[in-house]
């Protein structure tokens, strides 16, 4: 007689409830997978852009999201300091430093609206895109799973937040 190992007798235990637990699956999946036929949905890839970018009239946005990227990056090297540097001691050299710094602030702000704000708005767009597409197509697939899953992890979230309080 062979001698069985302790998983070997847990699941000769357990065969019966882990036979229902598996044909239940099975019937989960294929009744989801025969509801998507016999009602024709299907899944399409959507190109969604929650995000949309400011206007060119926002001007205070652009200046002020200059001042905490660039201008605050600048300002940590000494740009600032070398540019005063370079018109100290001359001939109307404050009035020169500051059209010098204004006119490279103009250049900042054309380049955070040109350039930045477009490529991290069109980023977040494809990255919510992207999430928004796998999960409708877990849903297709998966219709009654994913759902449940969601509820109990929003149901999990709230809970842990609820009794952190």
């Amino acid at each position: 007689m062979k001698i069985r190992t302790w998983y070997e007798k847990v699941i000769a235990k357990n065969r019966a409830e882990i036979v229902k637990s598996t044909l239940a699956t099975l019937l989960l999946v294929f009744t989801t997978t025969m509801y998507g036929y016999i009602t024709g949905n299907t899944f399409e890839w959507q190109s969604i852009e929650p995000i949309s970018e400011p206007s060119i009239f926002s001007r205070l946005l652009y200046s002020a999201l200059t001042f905490v990227t660039i201008g605050a990056f600048l300002y940590k090297i000494g740009f600032y300091k070398f540019l005063y540097s370079l018109y100290r001691g001359t001939k109307n050299g404050w009035r020169e430093y500051k059209k010098a710094k204004a006119g490279i602030w103009g250049l900042l702000v054309l380049l955070m609206f040109f350039i930045i704000v477009p490529f991290v708005v069109n980023v977040l767009n494809i990255v919510i895109s992207v999430m928004f597409n796998v999960y409708t197509l877990l849903i297709y697939i998966f219709p009654s799973v994913i759902i449940t899953m969601s509820v109990l992890i929003a149901g999990y979230f709230l809970n842990k937040k609820l009794n952190v309080m």
